[in-house]
């Protein structure tokens, strides 16, 4: 949608460039007032098109994006039940997917959190990460993200 989006603006501003050159040959006198109109009225059909072609490119990128959130969300709030659902072998594909830095222990092999996800713990220890606080302070407490250990 966003190549739709960037080809939609190339588009209309060359349909501007179109219509001043149009302009230009009504004023040099090479076309007359009527024909001008009517070239004039073409593109700004094709304006309105292209126009409406972005609006509905952008609202389906805006979709997309409510709909990724949603998810996220979603699997946030259900992680501890779909973690303890899950098999040894699916719990296993989920860490190396999620996880990097494998450090060996002795027998365990202990997990660092990813970055992204290492500074969203930081974040939420860092009282001041929003300036006018959480509108809903408790739904959070508690809520770590932890180190994993798994035992061969």
């Amino acid at each position: 949608a966003k190549d739709d989006l960037d080809r939609y603006e190339a588009a209309l501003v060359d349909l501007q460039a179109r219509e001043n050159r149009a302009y230009d040959r009504f004023d040099g006198g090479e076309i007359n007032k009527a024909t001008y109109n009517q070239i004039r009225l073409h593109f700004q059909a094709e304006q309105r098109r292209f126009a409406q072609l972005m609006q509905d490119a952008q609202a389906k990128i805006n979709g997309s994006a409510g709909e990724t959130v949603e998810s996220i969300i979603e699997l946030a709030t259900n992680a501890e039940t779909l973690w303890k659902h899950m098999t040894t072998e699916e719990r296993r594909s989920l860490l190396n997917k999620l996880l990097s830095n494998r450090v060996l222990d002795g027998v365990n092999v202990r997990y660092e959190i990813i970055k992204p996800l290492r500074t969203l713990s930081e974040m939420k220890e860092d009282e001041g990460w929003r300036r006018e606080g959480d509108s809903n302070p408790q739904a959070l407490s508690g809520a770590r993200f932890r180190v994993w250990y798994l035992t061969n």
